[in-house]
């Protein structure tokens, strides 16, 4: 498919350099560069390929039989067009994922919820003729309030994300704490935004909270929302490894680089900015020994 792909290309650019077009021949050199690395970062899918190809080979075929050279620049415009439909595509198929995983933890939420409706009858004939048992009586009451604060006034969208994230953390060996005093989903964002926000804060916040409990010592993590004068305010706080300075300099741009490891960019952290800035918020992050905390605002204005 690659070599598919440079065909046209090289064609026109050999065709320029012959009929002495060098400028010509420059900007197509540096379109088939552009072209080439979008390509292999998945820009659009490879199926595409051979039909900008053949769109090209036409623009590259006119230019011949009209003997026009500037023709041959009109085989930038589908590359053009191709990336820009690619970019949409992606975007809905984010959605699209975004919309599948939350279908999911709705699904797990509503599962805990038939277990305990099936667990109640037998829970409450233990309350009632049991005596003493008052470890027994925590316990009980512990497992309905988690489930509880997740479906307090929240959507089942948000309620499913919350609750994923409990779980998870449960099977990590983190300590997860919410304290939503306004519901999460009465902030001024769609259901697809919310769950992005949440879920790239509270996927940045366990991988650092794992990261630290590797060595050693107990992961925390400390999630709040409320409304406070018009204003939302979302703090996430959880455990971490002493970052690097290059690390805290480019957290949240567009130079941000993962924190796990190789040469992975902070898609996470970029997304996290990109909707608050969507909706004319702020940010800010401290990073201050083990400890990180994100705090985000944004004025309730739908």
């Amino acid at each position: 498919m690659q070599v598919i792909m440079l065909i046209p290309w090289i064609v026109a650019i050999t065709s320029m350099v012959w009929t002495h077009h060098y400028i010509i021949s420059v900007l197509l050199l540096v379109c088939a560069i552009s072209h080439f690395y979008t390509y292999l970062q998945g820009y659009y899918p490879p199926s595409w390929g051979k039909v900008l190809a053949v769109l090209q080979i036409c623009w590259l075929a006119a230019s011949y039989f009209t003997n026009e050279a500037l023709l041959t620049l009109g085989m930038i415009f589908p590359v053009v067009a191709f990336l820009y439909i690619g970019k949409n595509q992606r975007k809905q198929q984010e959605q699209n994922e975004a919309i599948i995983r939350n279908h999911e933890q709705q699904l797990a939420l509503m599962d805990e919820l038939r277990k305990q409706r099936h667990d109640f009858k037998a829970h409450a004939t233990a309350l009632m003729y049991g005596t003493g048992h008052d470890d027994y009586k925590t316990e009980l009451q512990k497992h309905f309030a988690d489930v509880d604060q997740f479906l307090k006034n929240e959507s089942n969208i948000i309620a499913g994300t919350l609750y994923s994230y409990h779980k998870k953390a449960e099977q990590q060996g983190i300590k997860l704490d919410y304290n939503i005093q306004h519901a999460i989903s009465g902030m001024p964002l769609s259901e697809y935004e919310l769950v992005s926000l949440i879920g790239n804060i509270l996927d940045n916040a366990m991988d650092a909270a794992c990261e630290y409990k590797d060595t050693g010592k107990q992961g925390n993590i400390f999630f709040s929302c409320r409304k406070q004068s018009g204003i939302w305010i979302l703090v996430c706080q959880n455990s971490t490894v002493p970052l690097q300075n290059e690390t805290i300099e480019c957290i949240f741009t567009k130079r941000s680089q993962s924190t796990k490891g190789g040469t992975h960019e902070g898609i996470g952290t970029q997304q996290i900015m990109n909707i608050v800035k969507k909706h004319d918020g702020t940010l800010d992050f401290t990073a201050i020994d083990e400890t990180f905390t994100l705090k985000i605002k944004i004025p309730d204005v739908k």
